[in-house]
């Protein structure tokens, strides 16, 4: 009995110090990808909704950025020129990507073979506040990003300011979800997880 209570608890120790080592090395815990807590729920994000009998696919990419593709996808930052950024207007969740008003936009720049592209930087509730948030709490963690043109579509969530509102990056977190939401931004095997949740599940 003995003798297997040192093997499993050896084991364990070997196994939890594997983990550690390989979070620490493919992680972001030294990584110039530094998203704060502020990006948990903002970034490598997939769901699927049913509105009005159809199916809709909303993703957001690596990066934070409404996308119609792989959402772990490290694409260089340096190639976006220019982003729009609006609320729920500009989000629009019940819209697949092809139906919104960047999607739009973007098909209409390839169909006239201009060789650019619109990054949607939307959020559903995201406010003035929001908008002026979003520089220190998300651009400025997105490496070697200079757009040269961003686009505003705002107003309809400024009609009433409420504070610690999770869509403009303020929202007041005991220790426990400090420290959840700093791994959720940081850890590779919480990455790994929720790619292949969002691929299988």
């Amino acid at each position: 009995m003995k003798n297997k209570i040192k093997f499993i608890f050896f084991n364990t120790i070997v196994l939890f110090i594997l983990v550690l080592v390989s979070e620490l090395f493919f992680g972001y815990w030294f990584d110039k990808y530094d998203f704060g807590i502020d990006m948990r729920g903002k970034r490598i994000e997939k769901n699927i909704y049913e509105y009005d009998n159809k199916k809709i696919l909303y993703t957001r990419d690596f990066f934070g950025f409404r996308s119609n593709g792989d959402i772990s996808d490290k694409y260089d930052p340096s190639k976006i020129k220019i982003i729009f950024s609006g609320g729920s207007t500009g989000d629009e969740q019940i819209l697949n990507y092809r139906d919104t008003i960047v999607g739009q936009l973007n098909n209409r720049l390839k169909n006239n073979n201009i060789n650019t592209k619109i990054y949607n930087a939307s959020l559903s509730g995201k406010s003035l506040k929001g908008h002026i948030n979003e520089f220190p709490k998300w651009f400025s963690k997105i490496p070697n990003f200079k757009p040269s043109i961003i686009i505003y579509y705002f107003g309809i969530n400024d009609r009433k300011i409420q504070k610690n509102r999770f869509e403009d990056y303020e929202i007041n977190l005991n220790k426990r979800k400090k420290l959840l939401y700093l791994i959720s931004q940081k850890s590779f095997y919480w990455e790994r997880f929720k790619i292949i949740k969002s691929n299988y599940f």
